[in-house]
C-alpha cells in the first residue's frame, strides 16, 4: 500500500473510532442524555474513572483551558450530573464527583460504546480482526518512543487501568515501571 494510502487509512480509522463509536453510543441513550455534547460525555467518563479529580486534572485530560473546564462543570452541575466539593487537604482546590444521575449516565454511555465497538469487531472476518490488532500494536510500538509521548496520548483509565494495555506495556519497556504507579 502506498504511503499516502496508509496515512489516509490511519486517519480515517481514528476518525471512525472517535466519532462514529461515540456518536452511536450517545444516540443509544434515552432522554437522560438529551442535549449532551461529546465533551460532556468525556468529562463524565473521566470523573467516573478517577477518584474525585480536580477541575485542573479534568482540563488537562480533556485538553481544554481552565476557563473552558469551568463552563463545562457549570453545565454538568446544572444538569445535576456533577457535584463540586472541596478538598479536605487543600480548601482552595475543587474536587469533582458524579451525582447518582451522572454515574448512571456515564456507565450507560460506556456500556453502549463497548457494545457498538464489539459489534463492529464481530462483523469483521476473524483473521482481519487479528491483523488489525497486530497492525495497531506494531504501529503504536513504532510511534511511542518516549514516556512523554505515551503520557500525551494515554487514555488515563483511572480505576480501570489495564496492565496489558499497549501504552502501559510500552511505558514499562521504556521506564521500567507501570503507568499506574506514576
Amino acid at each position: 500500500m502506498p504511503d499516502a494510502a496508509i496515512i489516509l487509512t490511519t486517519k480515517l480509522f481514528g476518525a471512525a473510532v472517535t466519532s462514529l463509536v461515540t456518536e452511536v453510543a450517545m444516540h443509544s441513550l434515552d432522554s437522560d442524555g438529551e442535549g449532551m455534547t461529546t465533551t460532556q460525555y468525556h468529562a463524565l467518563r473521566y470523573i467516573r474513572l478517577h477518584n474525585c479529580p480536580t477541575a485542573g486534572e479534568l482540563a488537562e485530560a480533556l485538553q481544554i483551558s481552565n476557563a473552558a473546564v469551568t463552563k463545562l462543570i457549570d453545565r454538568l452541575e446544572k444538569k445535576v450530573l456533577v457535584i463540586r466539593g472541596t478538598d479536605p487537604a487543600d480548601r482552595r482546590a475543587m474536587r469533582l464527583r458524579l451525582s447518582a444521575k451522572g454515574q448512571k449516565l456515564a456507565t450507560r454511555f460506556s456500556d453502549a460504546e463497548k457494545e457498538y465497538f464489539n459489534a463492529v469487531i464481530a462483523r469483521m472476518n476473524p483473521s482481519e480482526a487479528e491483523a488489525l490488532q497486530r497492525g495497531m500494536s506494531g504501529f503504536l510500538k513504532a510511534a511511542l518512543l518516549t514516556p512523554e509521548q505515551i503520557d500525551r496520548i494515554c487514555l488515563r483509565c483511572g480505576c480501570e487501568h489495564v496492565e496489558d494495555c499497549l501504552g502501559n506495556l510500552q511505558y514499562c519497556y521504556l521506564t521500567g515501571s507501570s503507568k499506574k504507579n506514576v
